[in-house]
């Protein structure tokens, strides 16, 4: 995964174990429902991608666009991201991993809607093309 220079204050990787650093909350993961409220067949079965397999490789990941202070909230270190892949590459639902401070939820917002934006090549396992679950540590840095 190849990073440009203006994402040198932002973290990104691929998390395998979100529960391991400490025990706070997960969030169900996002599922995607085509307008007759079953899964879409693009989204369907969706793996875990892990370290112990091929990466998805992304092809554009726009970051976000952070507000210069939130008021009340005690910027986190990082904010979690978990999204829903299609066997497309598109990202067809995301929401956060691990809820925020209710001051901090206009991070939490602009970091979903920058990962709904991303685009990765369709991943394969076995050469057919599967969703997959992906997930993401944003972080933040002041300059």
């Amino acid at each position: 995964m190849h990073h440009s220079a203006h994402v040198v204050c932002l973290i990104i990787f691929l998390m395998t174990n979100p529960g391991s650093a400490d025990e706070t909350e997960i969030l169900p993961p996002p599922v995607c429902l085509g307008r007759d409220g079953q899964p879409l067949p693009e989204a369907k079965n969706p793996v875990h991608v892990g370290r112990e397999v091929d990466r998805p490789v992304l092809v554009s990941n726009p970051m976000p666009r952070w507000p210069r202070r939130v008021k009340g909230c005690d910027t986190p270190p990082r904010i979690w991201v978990q999204a829903l892949v299609t066997t497309k590459g598109e990202i067809c639902a995301a929401n956060l991993l691990k809820p925020l401070p209710q001051a901090c939820n206009p991070l939490g917002e602009r970091a979903v809607e920058a990962v709904q934006k991303w685009k990765f090549r369709p991943y394969l396992k076995d050469g057919v093309p599967v969703a997959f679950h992906y997930a993401v540590g944003i972080g933040l840095t002041r300059e």
